[in-house]
């Protein structure tokens, strides 16, 4: 095996360092198809997935050309079995990197129409892979390929494929629970979206570790902007979090319960409240919007502050959260209620929400 000089470790350990930045699947594969080129001479690096059982090949090249690729890929997926360094690859299970010149002649590739079909309109004729995965039993498999027109890779360009095979297998392990997380937060953050809620994870000075989109846009519609990278709570929230958290740090046996936050605009109500476990702050944002105009309910001959606690009670809000939204007290939200049922002529609190909800 040689070794690297001094300049090529260098290059080595900044493709490293960039390799292992936080991507998801599709990103990392752009990346390191337009990033590769620094580290081994070629003409072309492709990424693929093959199955040879199906005879289907995902191929991406860079730096690319997406109608030369197109035209060519139904030659590729006919021909691609005959490909001479497989047998290699399935008996080294991708261990080393390996060239297609270990396994025929030049003469002997050219002669195969998987060259005439494919390579030959490529305008390769070297080629060195390094394998990231092997599925013997499945005859598939994914691979990294270098590709030029002139001179066969050397014992230097073995060497550093194979010192790079285990940070791309995990590169790109990464990338695929990147992705995987990603699809599960999308549907995720839609299911807050439908229900009007949202979530923040912050540390104990305010900063903003992780959110989701539907999040972001809920606060801008109350007036509130994270702000920087890492994002910084606004001062509101920043401000009400720290009284949490003092409450929290209190010497108290049995400290003072902690209140939501809750912001009123035209459009609705914003609650936040604090969850925590262990180091973790989540704040759960909770959105109530007023819907209807507090006309509908006025026409029923309620006065203004009844109209807004049976509205907010239709809601499924109790008393003490009417009571948090409104800034009045539980037992005055009750006594709104006692006179509600008076001028609806209704028993109880379920027949003043069904009225509600009838004029809704």
């Amino acid at each position: 095996m040689s070794r690297l000089n001094h300049s090529q470790h260098k290059t080595l350990q900044h493709f490293l360092g960039d390799l292992y930045t936080i991507r998801d699947h599709e990103s990392l594969i752009t990346h390191a198809l337009s990033s590769c080129h620094r580290l081994i001479d070629c003409d072309i690096v492709s990424y693929s997935e093959i199955d040879l059982r199906h005879n289907r090949v995902l191929n991406k090249w860079g730096p690319d050309d997406s109608h030369l690729r197109s035209a060519l890929h139904p030659a590729l997926e006919r021909t691609v079995h005959q490909h001479p360094a497989f047998p290699l690859i399935f008996k080294t299970r991708g261990t080393r990197s390996v060239k297609t010149s270990e396994a025929c002649s030049l003469r002997e590739f050219q002669r195969l129409d998987l060259y005439q079909s494919f390579f030959k309109h490529a305008d390769t004729d070297y080629q060195i892979g390094t394998v990231l995965d092997v599925k013997p039993k499945s005859l598939f498999f994914t691979v990294f390929g270098f590709n030029r027109k002139t001179r066969d890779y050397s014992t230097h360009h073995h060497t550093m494929l194979d010192l790079l095979r285990p940070h791309f297998v995990q590169a790109v392990h990464n990338a695929r629970t990147v992705s995987r997380l990603g699809e599960q937060l999308s549907a995720h953050d839609a299911t807050l979206a439908q229900s009007h809620h949202g979530m923040i994870s912050v540390d104990r000075k305010g900063r903003v570790l992780f959110t989701t989109d539907h999040t972001i846009k809920l606060l801008q519609c109350y007036g509130l902007t994270i702000r920087g990278c890492p994002g910084q709570l606004p001062p509101l929230l920043r401000g009400w979090l720290q009284a949490c958290i003092d409450q929290l740090d209190s010497p108290k046996i049995v400290s003072d319960t902690i209140r939501p936050l809750v912001i009123e605009r035209d459009c609705g109500s914003l609650q936040v409240r604090l969850a925590r476990h262990e180091q973790q702050l989540l704040l759960i944002l909770e959105e109530s919007s007023r819907g209807q105009s507090i006309d509908v309910l006025l026409a029923l001959g309620l006065r203004p502050r009844e109209a807004e606690v049976l509205g907010w009670v239709a809601q499924g809000k109790t008393n003490p959260e009417v009571g948090t939204i409104l800034g009045i007290s539980s037992r005055t939200v009750q006594k709104h209620l006692e006179r509600i049922y008076c001028r609806l002529n209704v028993e109880n609190r379920h027949a003043a929400i069904c009225i509600a909800k009838q004029r809704y």
